[in-house]
């Protein structure tokens, strides 16, 4: 197959790692390391993200915090239930401060309320594309950062629309 798609105006094709750095994505099956802890989760995307130990330290600690993980955080992530498991793969997506965060999530399982607190005590400008089934409850919870929905299987016209509301506007030259 063929052909590309942009984000922010970057090409997924010729510039794959910029895009990989404006984007966080949290799929509907958990990307955890089940063998690694909590911790040692986070700590290794801050790792693929080249982040220094300081940094590190302080970016686990926040996520810990703000998602509730601190009384998971020494466990192996593969032992925990679907929705600890869910909150984790939340927190590896978060990590690098996304433009856009795709998540693929049904809103029973999370409720999506500590992230939206997150996303506002954090000052967030992360634009959220949600791959949902429960839309209603997901404008409900977040309202004005989520750029738009998409339903399975996807239909690469609306996600190339909303993927089009997330592109940075020219500031108008007129006087």
């Amino acid at each position: 197959t063929g052909g590309d798609a942009y984000i922010c105006g970057h090409s997924i094709t010729a510039e794959p790692d910029k895009v990989k750095r404006l984007i966080g994505v949290s799929p509907q099956e958990t990307a955890v390391a089940p063998n690694l802890s909590v911790l040692e989760n986070l700590e290794l995307i801050c790792g693929i993200h080249g982040f220094s130990r300081e940094k590190t330290r302080a970016k686990t600690a926040e996520l810990c915090s703000q998602l509730g993980l601190y009384e998971v955080a020494k466990r192996k992530a593969g032992k925990l239930s679907g929705g600890w498991q869910r909150r984790v793969s939340i927190a590896m997506a978060l990590i690098s401060e996304p433009d856009i965060l795709f998540l693929d999530i049904e809103m029973p399982e999370v409720s999506g309320i500590e992230l939206k607190d997150y996303l506002q005590e954090h000052g967030s400008e992360s634009k959220i594309m949600f791959v949902t089934s429960h839309e209603e409850l997901v404008w409900e919870a977040f309202g004005k950062n989520v750029v738009g929905f998409l339903r399975k299987p996807l239909e690469w016209d609306i996600f190339e629309t909303n993927m089009d509301k997330t592109k940075p506007h020219a500031p108008s030259t007129a006087a």
